[in-house]
Parts: C-alpha cells; structure tokens; sequence
C-alpha cells in the first residue's frame, strides 16, 4: 500500500515531513489508524501540495504512485477521495473522474472502503455536482479492540482477497488473448507469439499492469488457459 495526502491549504512544506502541517494532520491521523488496524508496518507516504485541483497532473506525485501501483499491483489509498473533488472546479470534475477511473483496481480510500472504479452511482454524483467540503467527516478508527490474531486473519483474508482479484483479471486476459487467437487464425493462419502480441498491442489491450505485450508475457499468460482446462 502507498497513503496518499493532499495539502490544500496553509503554507507550502519545505521539506518531505509534513505530520505536524495543518492540512495534514487529520489525514495522517486517519492513515494511521487504517495502517495500525491492517497491522501493517513500514507504508511510504506521498503527497501534493495544490491549493487547486484542475486536473490530475496538478497531482504529480498521485499520478506517479498510481502509474506505479498499476505496474507493481499495488494500491494507493488516500483518507477520502472528497477531498480531491472538494479542490477541483466542478466544470472539470467529470475529466478528472474519467482519469482517476482509469486507475480502477488500484485506487482506494477509507472513508468508503471501495475501490474508485466500484463507487457507487449517487455517490460519484454527490461529488461531481456538489460541494463535497460539506460532507467530509472525520473517519473514525476501527476499534482497537480486536485480538492480534483477529488482525493478522483480517490481514491474511485481504491478501487472499487481492491475489483472487488479480487471478480473476490473469484469467480474463487469458481468455482474451486466446478469442485474438482464434480471430487471427481464421484469416492468417497459425500465428507466432510475437504475432499475437503485435496484434494485442494494435488493438489496444493492455496487461494486467498495463503494459505492452512480448511474447515472453503472451505465452505466460495462454499457458494460464492450459491450466484452468487441465
């Protein structure tokens, strides 16, 4: 996990520790509690500074970790996506949105627990057309009261659950990949891993950490179908 925070208000940091700034504190406080709660240890922490927030390349450094949290499955989290629209001119929040949702899977907050591609409808209109500086609160921390070994099953039970969710992705692109297959024998004939890769990439189709296909990855992932069929 990588903790996201944005500062919008007061001075400007000059320098990477930011817990003691005013627009961080309650921030840190709410990663904090999450990361205790996960029993998680040693969770690097980005941040930006933008006292407005036209579009994502105002963000640099949260376009950075989500480019990397894609390559790497990983996610980044941040205390309440509100905070992102609250700072953005609502002409330009719909572009925003659309960009952010192309990081779906890999972009979560705790305020809502959810994923930013599995929000739901009124929600995403709620901060799209609103002023969502009327509806931050402070995210209270999970009870503390759990034992050790409730947190380390809480913990095993998320690692299971974001290794199923990438295998479910492996698979679908595996599929994929074997229809492209299938598709471009009917009219070429048999075709060669790197064939197939060029023509993934033509079409647009991306790895599950949205990379280009070779055909070391191609044959990688057909060799997944050979599996689930065995």
């Amino acid at each position: 996990m990588i903790g996201y925070i944005l500062l919008t208000h007061g001075p400007k940091p000059g320098s990477t520790n930011i817990r003691n700034h005013p627009a961080s504190r309650q921030q840190v406080a709410n990663l904090k509690a999450f990361v205790d709660a996960m029993n998680w240890v040693d969770v690097p922490v980005v941040f930006d500074y933008a006292r407005t927030v036209p579009s994502l390349s105002a963000l640099p450094n949260l376009e950075q970790s989500l480019e990397r949290a894609r390559e790497q499955s990983n996610t980044v989290m941040i205390d309440d996506f509100r905070r992102i629209f609250s700072n953005c001119p609502r002409e330009r929040r719909v572009d925003l949105y659309s960009r952010l949702m192309g990081y779906g899977g890999f972009f979560r907050d705790i305020q809502t627990r959810k994923d930013i591609g599995d929000l739901g409808r009124n929600y995403v209109s709620m901060m799209l057309t609103t002023d969502p500086r009327r509806y931050l609160k402070i995210v209270t921390p999970p009870s503390p009261s759990r034992s050790l070994e409730e947190r380390r099953d809480q913990t095993r039970n998320a690692t299971q659950a974001s290794v199923e969710t990438r295998a479910r992705s492996a698979d679908q692109k595996a599929a994929g990949l074997q229809k492209l297959r299938e598709s471009l024998e009917k009219e070429e004939g048999k075709v060669s891993l790197n064939r197939l890769a060029q023509a993934a990439n033509d079409a647009g189709v991306k790895t599950t950490r949205g990379g280009k296909w070779t055909a070391a990855n191609v044959g990688r992932t057909l060799k997944r179908l050979d599996t689930l069929e065995g």
